[in-house]
């Protein structure tokens, strides 16, 4: 499974965007950026929910064992 920060970094290089392009449109730090790439343990939701906002994505919560069941 993904980490939120590999399907941002990944959806931000497949529309060819820099993190300072990203911040600039979520209207967050690009140091934020660079946090939430690397999988920085604590973030803020509100920032999370922008910058999810530019890709067009979710946040979605499922139980683990619902995960692995599948």
């Amino acid at each position: 499974m993904k980490t939120i920060g590999e399907v941002i970094k990944e959806n931000r290089k497949r529309m060819k965007l820099t993190q300072k392009q990203v911040a600039v449109y979520a209207d967050v730090s690009p140091k934020f950026i660079i946090e939430l790439e690397n999988n920085k343990p604590t973030i803020q939701l509100d920032k999370l929910y922008d910058v999810l906002n530019v890709f067009d994505l979710t946040l979605l919560v499922v139980s683990k064992k619902e995960i692995e069941n599948k």
